[in-house]
């Protein structure tokens, strides 16, 4: 009897081990798919959202792009999102999906110049979430 009593102890300690070594998110709720290989993710506090995605970026620690999302909006294969500063710059950066481009920081002049741009509605990272459902 002494024994099963340890053996079982033993393999709930071994599972909670287990459990405490796997992933956060095991079910990918924290990501919502925008295009292509982008997705949005929402961190641990649930206000802080990443662009998750490929990225020829020399520092990726987060994400696509170097900082949070502030506001996003897409339309066909092009996702415009606002940048904000975590120590790498703030601005609008433009995301061609298909080809898995991301540009430089840009200004709301360049963005006002291009209609296709132009176009797109924007929405706050928070609100942006809600619509990826």
């Amino acid at each position: 009897m002494k024994t099963i009593t340890i053996r079982l102890v033993l393999a709930v300690i071994v599972m909670f081990l287990h459990v405490g070594c796997m992933d956060q998110d095991p079910f990918g709720q924290s990501t919502r798919d925008i295009k292509g290989a982008y997705e949005l993710e929402q961190w641990e506090d649930g206000s802080t959202y990443y662009l998750k995605g490929p990225s020829a970026l020399k520092h990726q620690s987060w994400g696509a792009i170097e900082g949070t999302v502030g506001r996003i909006g897409w339309s066909g294969d092009i996702i415009l999102v606002w940048q904000n500063d975590c120590g790498s710059g703030a601005g609008w950066r433009i995301i061609d999906t298909k080809k898995e481009e991301i540009s430089a920081i840009v200004n709301q002049d360049r963005i006002d110049q291009d209609p296709n741009l132009g176009k797109i509605s924007i929405s706050s990272a928070a609100d942006a979430w809600q619509k990826l459902k």
